[in-house]
C-alpha cells in the first residue's frame, strides 16, 4: 500500500509540475519575443543540449530481511543515456544497472537439528526506460523527479557451512520511482526505490532503496545560433 501511495504521489507531482513549469516556459518565451520585437534586435538564447550520458555508482539497502537475521549495505553501478526536450522540462532515457547486497542468517539442518550460519548474495541486473521532470533546469542547481520501468534479472546465491548451496535465477518486471538534484549540469545525486514483481513465495525479494552519485557528459547549456 505504501508503494502504491508513493507512485501516486510521484505521478501527481509530475503532472502538476509539468503544467506549472510549462506555463512559466510559455510566459518567458512570450516576454522574450516581446522584448525582441521592441528592441528590433535578435538576442541569442541558451538551450539545453539534446543528449547526455551519465555514469554513476552508489549504495543499496534491502527493504526486508526475509528469514535472515541481518542485512548488509550493498553497491550499485549504472549507466544512462538521456534525451532532453528543448521546450519542455522533461527528459527520456535508457537506464541499465547492476546491484549486489548480502544477508546473513541461520538455517536449521533437519538431519541433526543443528543451526548453521548462512550467507546469501543477492544480485540484480535491470534495463529500464526512464522519464524525469526537471525543475529550475536553467540554473546551476536543479531538482528532478521521475520513474522508470522495465525488465530485471535476479540472482540469489545462498551458502551454508556444510557446503549447502542454492542458486536461483528469476526474470521479472521492475519499477523505479526516483528523485534527485543536479549541480552545474554535470554532477547528479539520485535517490530511488526499486520494486520487483517476482513472486514473494520464491523467497528472493530484492526490493531495495538506493543512492548514487553520477557524472554527466554532454547535457548542460549551449547558446542557440
Amino acid at each position: 500500500m505504501k508503494v502504491k501511495s508513493l507512485f501516486v504521489a510521484i505521478l501527481a507531482t509530475m503532472l502538476v509540475g509539468t503544467q506549472a513549469v510549462y506555463a512559466q516556459t510559455v510566459a518567458d518565451a512570450t516576454a522574450a519575443n516581446a522584448a525582441t520585437s521592441n528592441s528590433g534586435k535578435v538576442k541569442k538564447q541558451r538551450v539545453v543540449r539534446a543528449f547526455e550520458v551519465e555514469l554513476a555508482g552508489g549504495i543499496v539497502t534491502p527493504t526486508e530481511k526475509l528469514h535472515f537475521d541481518k542485512n548488509h549495505l550493498g553497491w550499485n553501478a549504472q549507466a544512462e543515456l538521456r534525451y532532453n526536450f528543448k521546450r519542455l522540462p522533461l527528459d527520456l532515457g535508457l537506464h541499465v544497472d547492476g546491484a549486489l547486497f548480502k544477508r546473513d542468517g541461520q538455517v536449521m539442518d533437519t538431519a541433526d537439528d543443528l543451526k548453521q550460519i548462512a550467507k546469501a548474495k543477492f544480485t540484480s541486473i535491470t534495463g529500464l526506460g526512464v522519464i524525469d521532470l526537471n525543475f529550475l533546469r536553467s540554473k546551476g542547481f536543479s531538482i528532478f523527479v521521475g520513474c522508470g520501468a522495465g525488465y530485471a534479472m535476479l540472482l540469489n546465491d545462498i551458502r551454508a557451512i556444510e557446503k549447502v548451496k542454492d542458486i536461483d535465477k528469476y526474470g521479472c518486471f521492475c519499477v523505479m520511482p526516483r528523485v534527485g538534484i543536479e549541480l552545474f549540469h554535470h554532477v547528479r545525486a539520485t535517490f530511488y526505490y526499486k520494486h520487483f514483481t517476482v513472486d514473494k513465495g520464491a523467497g528472493i525479494n530484492q526490493d531495495h532503496f538506493g543512492a548514487s552519485i553520477g557524472v554527466v557528459f554532454g547535457g548542460g547549456k549551449k547558446k542557440a545560433k
